[in-house]
């Protein structure tokens, strides 16, 4: 009877252990989050899918408007839902998420540890409770501040749940187990392809590496393989049919050199990264070792897997982003959380293991039942108590609070209505007005001339609901001189001029002017405005267009000479003796999926001096074909395009047109018909 008692009191002080070092962990996490802000504000890329969750539950709107990320981030998707439908604003969202995202972080430890030391759960517990200390603490700010966001940060949680799932149930063909193991790698893929990086490969290279041991067999690792490699293709091929036929995926096309990324990659870790240091260090001695005893070792084979496995991601997460031009900065150091975090756990785990083997052969310590339970609660209570929680987003220590409140005020004295502002202010300012108004505030792109991001707002909104909105106010913020004169040209000058702060980590400026505009012509010119842009995605997969008319009032520029607008609604350009051009308009960029296209260009010149007038197609700044163009009729030119990515992804797309010898040249008409679309691409996204 004794005995039984003594084994129950033993479970429940096991179960207060568990609890301590969850409830630490989140502490710890609360600490790590409370000085992050102290130095940042909410990090904008953490309102993209809280504006389009939003966006999609209080307005209406469609999420497959929005173009999705590099990668489609469902898995954040599902996770950011809650906190995004439940939060009172989105500072609530923004710390939710990120505990969210520690939550699993500690558990991916904790299971890990578990699947691999065979320890009891509440030692594994405080290996997870220590390893997250050790990230949020330890680790270069710049890899462990992306725990606070979703770039990739879900990719390590769930590479970690896969290594647990397959130590514990295995991925034999035919099994329930292997069909689920399937989908979820699927899953993952599809969420972000960078998965291959985080997981499949390190994965395969571990199976690899423990076939033929006494544990796996040569048949069963290569069944591994197998499944595994199908499932990440099953996964590659729903992204391509996905942004194909329903909803745009935006593809990166970076175009930093591999020496340049590498060259950069180096900078980093010897200049500001000294941290950064001995994660390489263990995962090249790790691999290393591995390589060495791995047919002669008593270890456990999972241990064998799991040391390949941090010592090639560590490979991969490096390796890829610079083979794809995508590493440029500190930012880039977001790729390689995982092999930091593996590294965490190991030494969270060494230091542990260390401190049992010290307190072995004393007494072990059980709680009686009643005082676990009244511990357990009292741990709770703390935790809730300590913890300082969310900020508030109209006040208090948030960095963007005084602009918000600022703009709030505007909001509601002047009864703002729809307007455009640029990133990243416009992110922040749509996420704190998604409570109460119907309108959103479209973004544009802070270049010169100024167009529309097309992954940034909601495309259907503007193929529709758009035509009907109010669109009365300009904020300045980003935008240069000579597109705010762009502005004052085009729409007039403004009925009020308001002035807000906003923080220097979000503008070189100390503030910035919201332009209201109370008359009704004016908001018919700004709404024209942005519904005439080219940079629309009108050759969406959700588009039935397949000839589109370019708006010559708001889409056509002269970018070295003066141009008008006739009577009739034709662009007008006249060489200045002044100043000679050469080049007579230029349309505004825009996305154009893969295709063949053919333009037609109606235009009006006097008889050139020495030349011919040409129409030019660019994609980015590669020549895709030109025209010589006629005065008695319609000049066609006929191009092809390939983007890597989506419809609203890859190069910019625009045409010039040349004046060569004419004087003056009238354009009075300029269409784009798609004429073949080639289908999904299956490999799009491994180019």
């Amino acid at each position: 009877m004794a005995g039984t008692r003594r084994e129950g009191e033993a479970k429940w002080t096991a179960r207060l252990a568990s609890l301590a070092a969850g409830t630490l962990s989140a502490l710890v996490f609360d600490l790590a989050y409370e000085a992050h802000r102290r130095l940042s504000p909410a990090s904008p890329d953490n309102l993209v899918y809280y504006n389009m969750l939003l966006d999609w539950w209080r307005r209406g709107s469609p999420l497959h408007g929005h173009t999705l990320l590099p990668s489609p981030y469902f898995v954040d998707l599902v996770l950011q839902a809650g906190p995004a439908l439940a939060a009172r604003d989105f500072e609530a969202f923004v710390y939710f998420q990120a505990l969210t995202y520690a939550s699993l972080l500690f558990g991916g430890a904790t299971l890990l540890t578990r699947a691999t030391a065979s320890v009891p759960f509440w030692r594994a517990s405080i290996v997870g409770c220590v390893a997250v200390a050790l990230y949020f603490f330890v680790a270069p700010p710049s890899v462990n501040a992306h725990a606070f966001m979703q770039n990739h940060t879900s990719e390590v949680f769930c590479g970690l749940f896969t290594l647990v799932f397959v130590f514990r149930h295995g991925t034999r063909a035919g099994s329930r187990e292997a069909i689920a193991y399937v989908l979820w790698i699927a899953v993952n893929v599809a969420s972000s392809p960078f998965f291959i990086s985080t997981f499949v490969l390190p994965a395969l290279a571990g199976a690899l590496l423990v076939s033929g041991t006494r544990s796996i067999t040569v048949r069963r690792g290569a069944a591994f393989v197998g499944v595994t490699v199908a499932a990440a293709a099953l996964g590659v091929v729903f992204d391509s049919l996905l942004s194909h036929w329903w909803w745009p995926i935006r593809g990166d096309d970076y175009a930093i050199t591999t020496q340049v990324g590498a060259s950069r990659l180096l900078q980093v870790v010897r200049g500001g990264m000294p941290a950064f240091v001995p994660v390489v260090v263990v995962g090249v001695l790790g691999g290393a070792g591995v390589v060495a005893v791995v047919r002669h070792s008593t270890l456990d084979w999972r241990w064998l897997f799991v040391m390949t496995f941090g010592a090639v991601s560590l490979v991969t997460c490096v390796a890829m982003p610079v083979a794809r031009g995508a590493f440029g900065s500190l930012y880039e150091l977001r790729y390689v959380q995982e092999p930091v975090f593996l590294t965490c756990i190991a030494v969270a785990f060494a230091a542990v293991r260390g401190l049992a083997r010290l307190a072995a052969g004393h007494p072990t310590i059980v709680v009686p039942t009643w005082l676990s339970r009244a511990a357990m609660a009292m741990v709770t209570f703390v935790a809730l108590f300590f913890m300082k929680g969310p900020l508030a987003v109209a006040h208090g220590p948030s960095v963007t609070a005084p602009m918000l409140q600022c703009f709030a005020a505007i909001e509601k004295g002047a009864g703002l209505h729809a307007g455009i502002a640029s990133l990243p202010s416009a992110r922040f300012l749509n996420a704190a007005r998604l409570a109460g108004s119907s309108q959103p505030i479209v973004e544009l792109g802070p270049w010169h001339p100024p167009s529309l991001i097309a992954s940034e707002n909601n495309q259907l909104w503007l193929a529709s609901s758009a035509r009907t909105a109010v669109f009365d106010f300009i904020v300045t913020d980003a935008f240069s001189k000579e597109t705010l004169a762009l502005f004052r040209e085009r729409i007039g000058a403004p009925s009020k001029v308001f002035t807000c702060p906003i923080p220097s980590v979000l503008s070189a400026s100390p503030d910035f002017e919201i332009w209201f505009y109370d008359e009704v012509g004016a908001q018919t010119r700004l709404r024209d405005m942005v519904l005439g842009d080219s940079m629309r995605a009108r050759f969406a997969p959700w588009s039935t267009e397949k000839r589109v008319a370019v708006d010559l009032a708001w889409s056509m520029y002269a970018p070295e000479g003066g141009r008008e607008l006739d009577g009739s609604g034709s662009f007008v350009w006249r060489q200045s003796p002044e100043k000679p051009a050469f080049a007579a308009a230029r349309t505004g960029s825009m996305y154009l999926p893969s295709g063949d296209y053919q333009i037609t260009l109606r235009a009006r010149f006097d008889a050139p001096t020495w030349q011919e007038p040409v129409i030019v197609a660019y994609q980015g700044a590669r020549e895709l074909g030109r025209a010589v163009m006629s005065r008695d009729r319609p000049t066609v030119l006929d191009v092809s395009l390939y983007n890597k990515g989506g419809p609203t992804s890859g190069a910019l797309f625009f045409l010039v047109v040349i004046a060569g010898g004419a004087q003056s040249v009238t354009i009075d008409g300029l269409d784009i018909e798609q004429l073949r679309n080639p289908g999904p691409d299956l490999l799009r996204l491994f180019r």
